[in-house]
């Protein structure tokens, strides 16, 4: 699973674009848990971390899946601003965009 996640930070920072600096205040779209792949894609893009829809869903679902095992959310953010130039206002509207959508017992 560590590696999944390394996996899907690299393909994050790929996706990236290395000049976008996202703001530190998150207003999230649509519904607290609506697991809504669209809804977390336009929130990155929103906030400017540009990345495709399917590296989107694949960094949301992995993000949740290592919280719901036991990654706390400073370590989550932690992992994705240390992957190729990602910073950390990227990280956190990554993390928190994750658990919006997708794991909201942990928003």
């Amino acid at each position: 699973m560590k590696l999944l996640l390394g996996a899907a930070a690299a393909a994050f920072s790929i996706a990236v674009a290395p000049q976008a600096h996202a703001d530190q205040t998150f207003y999230p779209s649509g519904s607290k848990g609506d697991g809504s792949f669209s809804g977390y894609w336009y929130d990155l893009n929103y906030y400017g971390v540009h990345a495709d829809l399917p590296t989107a869903s694949a960094l949301g679902t992995v993000i949740c899946t290592k919280m719901r095992d036991g990654m706390s959310e400073s370590s989550a953010i932690s992992l994705a601003a240390g992957a190729n130039g990602v910073t950390l206002g990227e990280a956190k509207v990554a993390v928190w965009g994750a658990e919006w959508h997708f794991c909201p017992e942990r928003y």
